[in-house]
């Protein structure tokens, strides 16, 4: 790739850049290290403000072309990027990413799950068509990692590659290119919330360098920060008060059956044990008859 066609990317990148940057350079992802429980699904939307950095280019010879800092500048997302994510199994999660003119997927694998800290990859594939007459297809392989600060609040840091191949119809010329690009970036987001809903404040940052081929050898920064906001909610998942109110009646029920052990047998029902595939809305229901049955068996202990 010569001087020539390097700039007039250069220049074509900038025009087209203010106009249509809606989402398409975006480097945030908006998830954590843990996945969504089984047969479980979540539901997003976020919005984002870019900050371009820097775009420079030095050739084979040495000579530095770099875009004017003066050009350089903060691009708001008006449109919201849409996710959502399947919970398939316990530690393993796929999710779908969409937004102007593009689309990512990944599929998520936790590999670490405490009380205090997760750990999982998320090997994903992506498409887009950045200021509508570049394409990208990438590869993308995240490190995730999440520290959880208490019930209702975490940190999760991202560390990831990115391989592109970038389809370049030079603005202004009738001139086609392709060339393959690596990146690394990195997030930082909060999360705030419960099982059921989320927020996650995130910024992420990116830079492109330039070289798999004798057409591109030459070195290539494209980097830029991106701050996002993005909520959601989770279906599917068991509610955490309906958790908390089995759990009591279950207690409430063991005691009962102690107390009456030794009187002789009891008619007190079995604990009503709660699974991960349960309807919310069964759950609620098989709660609600084990209160009458408790209350039934306590009335015939008074009266007794």
């Amino acid at each position: 790739m010569n001087r020539t066609r390097v700039a007039l990317f250069l220049a074509g990148l900038m025009l087209l850049c203010m106009p249509v940057t809606t989402g398409c350079m975006s480097a945030l992802s908006y998830q954590t290290a843990d996945t969504v429980p089984k047969g479980g699904v979540e539901f997003g939307m976020a919005w984002s403000v870019t900050k371009l950095e820097r775009i420079k280019y030095t050739d084979s010879q040495g000579n530095v072309t770099q875009v004017d800092d003066e050009l350089m500048g903060t691009l708001p997302n008006p449109l919201p990027d849409l996710y959502m994510r399947f919970g398939l199994a316990d530690n393993l999660d796929i999710g779908f990413r969409l937004f102007f003119l593009g689309i990512h997927s990944d599929i998520k694998i936790r590999l670490v799950n405490t009380d205090i800290f997760s750990l999982s990859l998320a090997p994903g594939l992506g498409y887009s068509r950045p200021f509508i007459v570049f394409g990208e297809y990438s590869l993308d392989l995240p490190l995730l990692m999440t520290f959880k600060l208490g019930e209702h609040v975490k940190i999760y840091l991202t560390a990831h590659g990115r391989i592109s191949g970038w389809h370049l119809e030079l603005y202004g010329t009738e001139e086609v290119d392709d060339i393959h690009t690596f990146g690394a970036g990195a997030n930082l987001g909060f999360e705030f919330g419960t099982k059921t809903w989320f927020i996650r404040p995130e910024v992420g940052y990116m830079n492109y360098f330039v070289g798999f081929e004798d057409k591109c050898s030459e070195k290539m920064e494209f980097s830029w920060f991106t701050f996002g906001l993005g909520f959601g909610f989770v279906f599917g998942v068991e509610d955490e008060r309906q958790d908390n109110k089995i759990q009591k009646l279950e207690e409430r029920l063991e005691q009962l059956e102690k107390d009456q052990g030794s009187s002789g047998p009891t008619t007190a029902p079995p604990p009503v044990k709660a699974k991960s595939t349960d309807n919310p809305d069964d759950v609620r229901k098989r709660a609600d008859e084990a209160a009458k049955d408790l209350a039934k068996e306590e009335e015939k202990r008074e009266g007794a």
